[in-house]
């Protein structure tokens, strides 16, 4: 999970790689009733693109390093841990 100031949201991964997000309290707790989905937010106004792509980015380098530097982890693709 990446807690991100300036959108007032917390982000995380699904299984199969898809933005989540739900607000983040002032008090350091997650309204985890409320997730979404970022691919189906409406209003992008004001939305930098550019942060929301580092976070994505950031949990997805995370999430892969994690499960490259796990014993069980097997390379089908033959790529030799890249992705």
């Amino acid at each position: 999970m990446i807690h991100s100031v300036g959108f007032g949201r917390v982000f995380w991964l699904d299984e199969d790689d898809q933005l989540l997000s739900a607000p983040w309290r002032k008090d350091g707790t997650v309204e985890e009733d409320n997730w979404d989905y970022v691919s189906e937010w409406t209003d992008w106004e004001g939305v930098n693109m550019e942060s929301l792509l580092q976070i994505h980015s950031r949990l997805h380098h995370t999430k892969y390093d994690v499960f490259a530097n796990d014993e069980t982890f097997i390379d089908i693709n033959n790529t030799g841990g890249k992705y």
